[in-house]
């Protein structure tokens, strides 16, 4: 294989690993935005398990919803709770004081 062949087929793979490794875009990033700063009490943009268990009260499991494997949950994953589980089952359980 000559050179010019072998640098084609590198940046080929390089594109393709880039694709993968990407984090895909939010559908809905300002909904997504907000669920992730009502999850997030540091705002460091990230989720991690006991930000999640303490917000949510272990309504579902964080490792279904952690999809890169990475224990913490971003902004592209929260888009996708969002997208695929009604928000509202996150608010609060617990409704203002005297009510």
């Amino acid at each position: 294989m000559n050179r010019a062949m072998l640098t084609l087929t590198l940046v080929i793979s390089l594109a393709a690993v880039h694709r993968v490794l990407k984090a895909p875009t939010p559908r809905n990033p300002v909904a997504a935005r907000a669920l992730l700063e009502r999850l997030d009490p540091n705002d460091d943009s990230q989720v991690t398990r006991e930000e999640y268990e303490q917000a949510a009260d272990g309504l579902l499991d964080f490792v279904l919803l952690d999809l890169d494997g990475d224990s913490v949950l971003t902004l592209w994953e929260v888009d996708v709770i969002f997208r695929r589980v009604n928000p509202t089952i996150l608010r609060p359980v617990h409704s203002a004081e005297g009510s």
